[in-house]
């Protein structure tokens, strides 16, 4: 499919051929996350707290990209892909997924993704306006989007992140409405890398791809097309993926995902089967 094509395109300009596949599914991954169940994948995805698109671009980020937000949301998934790459493009320091997804969350903790304890979001810091009573919404509405604010509301915004049975719904300030909500979380929370990770590899991220047979199966039943199964999928592959998928959150992430990239080394990795 050309949304397919398109990815593994935008990664090889900005990653590298060598690289491609690899952070194409980590990209993927990101977006899965970013664009959520009911917009799977869409260019007008829309959070309703002013970021839209496959990687939820805030109106300054679109701004810096020479374009809008609601221009953004009018592109078709391919158009849009073009305005991911110059996203990107200017961004070296990606050294693992983590750090991927980092330039989209909190760009000022690249860098941090292999360590696991480092600290992205915490309630308990202090911010020089207090609970905002005092501050325009107009004014709080560009606090929240720069720091302190962010790492402080970070915390209770993505709940996702929150791991652990001492998360629940409580009652909670919320800045930019000054009124109380129920939120999950706990008082003076805080999210960490490791907590980004586990939610990444588990909910988003297609770990069926990276399991590719290499090599002849053994006692197989011959064709005149092909007697090898070189870059697929080993046959008991199937098996395996099912019972994994089971262990997994039921969000559709990796059926969705592995649907960009049919058309690769990873289609029809089951079309050849061994017998014993």
């Amino acid at each position: 499919m050309q949304e397919r094509k398109k990815v593994l395109e935008v990664c090889a300009k900005l990653w590298g051929e060598d690289k491609k596949k690899d952070k194409a599914s980590e990209l993927m991954s990101v977006m899965h996350l970013e664009t959520g169940e009911k917009n799977m994948f869409k260019p007008y995805a829309d959070n309703g707290a002013g970021y839209s698109g496959l990687i939820q671009f805030s109106d300054a980020s679109a701004r810096n990209l020479g374009t809008t937000r609601s221009a953004l949301k009018a592109m078709t998934f391919i158009e849009q892909m073009d305005y991911v790459y110059k996203y990107f493009a200017s961004k070296t320091e990606i050294a693992t997924m983590v750090d991927l997804y980092l330039h989209v969350l909190k760009p000022n903790a690249v860098g941090n993704g292999n360590s696991p304890d480092y600290v992205i979001f915490d309630e308990s810091i202090s911010v020089p306006d207090g609970d905002g009573s005092h501050t325009s919404l107009e004014q709080r509405k560009i606090n929240i989007n720069k720091e302190p604010w962010v790492t402080k509301y970070g915390y209770s915004s993505n709940p996702s992140f929150m791991k652990g049975e001492e998360h629940s719904r409580r009652r909670k300030w919320v800045y930019t409405k000054q009124r109380f909500e129920e939120r999950w979380g706990f008082i003076n929370g805080k999210t960490t890398i490791a907590d980004v990770e586990q939610e990444l590899k588990e909910s988003h991220y297609n770990i069926g791809a990276g399991f590719l047979f290499s090599g002849v199966c053994e006692n197989a039943v011959a064709d005149d097309a092909s007697k090898e199964n070189a870059g697929e999928r080993a046959p008991w592959m199937k098996y395996a993926w099912e019972e994994e998928s089971k262990k997994l959150k039921e969000t559709g992430a990796n059926k969705e995902i592995q649907k960009f990239f049919d058309g690769t080394p990873y289609e029809n990795s089951m079309k050849k089967r061994c017998y014993k």
